[in-house]
């Protein structure tokens, strides 16, 4: 859920001392150890402080219209200070508490024409989604997405199965993402998650098959009506002969 990437003590901290050794940060047994100290004829601190400056990267989003939460406390057995004589100070110290909850979704409905017909695809997001003039060349359904950089974006695509079929491929700014699919007896369910390395990507979803942008009657019809069209001229121009 939370990994740690940086922690220090920062300049503005009562305990911003001489020595300060480099912090070790474990995220697979989930601990941070970090410590100052000073030696000699240096005034101790009275009062209160910051005592670190801890930075968290979220890694895990919870699922559609839920949280996640949990509390960043100190170990206590392995808090302390102590005076220039080794002998513990007395202190009290503050747990902290982290959640992280979705913004409002956004449920958009896309209509697409295929086939001489209206087909929907619907899509649920934390994010700005903006569809792009479907591919049906390389069967491939985009969007533009927009949100604020290391955030973790979501989506949840619901496709018809008239519409597109087969084997699914979700790219986005070209890196393939890992997708859960699910589906009913008339609709195809994608669903994916990614990290805004910058505020606008590309999404990109292609299917083996899609239905065909133009019905293949009138494309028939209209082949035979320019065929015959050219053997009519041919056989004007020869009798004209």
């Amino acid at each position: 859920m939370l990994h740690c990437k940086d922690a220090s003590v920062p300049a503005y901290s009562p305990f911003n001392f001489a020595i300060k050794p480099d912090a070790v940060i474990d995220n697979e047994l989930g601990f941070i150890m970090l410590g100052a100290s000073q030696y000699g004829d240096e005034l101790g601190v009275t009062g209160d402080g910051i005592l670190a400056a801890v930075t968290f990267k979220i890694v895990r989003a919870p699922p559609s219209n839920s949280s996640l939460f949990c509390n960043i406390a100190f170990h206590q057995e392995d808090t302390y200070l102590n005076d220039p004589d080794m002998n513990p100070i007395s202190f009290i110290s503050v747990i902290g508490f982290y959640e992280y909850s979705w913004s409002s979704v956004n449920l958009l409905a896309h209509g697409i024409v295929a086939d001489n017909k209206a087909f929907t695809v619907v899509t649920e997001s934390n994010c700005t989604l903006t569809p792009v003039p479907m591919n049906f060349n390389f069967k491939e359904l985009s969007f533009n997405a927009t949100s604020v950089s290391d955030e973790v974006g979501y989506v949840n695509v619901t496709v018809l199965k008239s519409f597109m079929w087969g084997d699914f491929i979700i790219k986005v700014d070209g890196r393939q993402q890992s997708f859960t699919i699910s589906s009913n007896i008339t609709c195809t369910f994608l669903y994916f998650e990614f990290l805004f390395t910058v505020p606008n990507q590309k999404i990109v979803i292609s299917a083996e098959f899609v239905v065909a942008e133009y019905p293949f009657g009138p494309v028939m019809l209209a082949m035979l009506l320019v065929t015959t069209f050219v053997v009519l001229s041919l056989n004007f121009h020869k009798n004209k002969r």
